[in-house]
């Protein structure tokens, strides 16, 4: 018995609706986890294409670290609801015997994402902890003499995170004599190593307090 046009009409209905809201949420998943994705790496990303352009001194980095937590935290949130409102439409249509369209495309959106909370929130996490080779090192080290190169540990106030490490690295090793900067936010510090009368102190301190931050003089020791 062939079904009557209304309930035709009602299946079709229904189904068309079923499909508009099944787009409508795999659009918000997709929307959450790009969001997710920029504010988890704004405070380190932004500051990265401005010291590859060169534009380290405009300071931008400096105000994006004092956030960066936030920017973190605000991406994880994200990141989180979209993980969900993806998983939870996932499971709808599969118990409704559907699919969703471009399956693979939204959960590779999400991966990536998930990718740069982690990574840009475990580097700031190091960072701030004083883990690795770099910071052991800045804090064990002292102003003086080697070889032809003489070394100087500046005190630097307001680094925050990774990031704040590498513009101040990046400004120091443009200055002509400067052989080598490795910054370390949580000893508040930065070691250079530089040829003797090639570049001075002074020029230094002017080069990182270019980028935001507040270098000054080493300590009396």
């Amino acid at each position: 018995m062939e079904e009557p046009v209304s309930d035709l009409i009602n299946h079709a209905g229904t189904g068309a609706s079923c499909c508009d809201v099944g787009a409508a949420k795999r659009g918000k998943a997709g929307t959450l986890g790009a969001l997710s994705a920029v504010f988890a790496s704004a405070c380190c990303g932004v500051p990265l294409v401005l010291i590859a352009l060169g534009l380290g001194g405009l300071g931008l980095s400096s105000f994006l670290g004092t956030y960066h937590w936030h920017f973190t935290g605000a991406g994880a949130l994200l990141l989180a609801a979209a993980w969900f409102v993806f998983l939870r439409e996932k499971a709808n249509l599969a118990s409704a015997g559907a699919e969703i369209r471009n399956a693979r495309l939204t959960p590779a959106l999400l991966a990536v994402a998930t990718a740069a909370v982690l990574g840009f929130g475990g580097l700031n996490v190091a960072s701030a902890l004083g883990l690795g080779s770099k910071a052991q090192e800045i804090r064990n080290a002292s102003s003086g003499s080697s070889g032809k190169l003489a070394q100087v540990v500046l005190p630097v106030k307001g680094m925050t995170c990774v990031t704040c490490e590498w513009s101040i690295e990046k400004a120091l090793s443009k200055l002509e004599g400067v052989a080598e900067a490795k910054a370390s936010a949580s000893e508040q510090k930065v070691l250079v190593r530089y040829e003797p009368g090639e570049v001075t102190l002074e020029r230094m301190i002017e080069a990182v307090d270019s980028t935001g931050y507040k270098a000054s003089m080493p300590d009396a020791s």
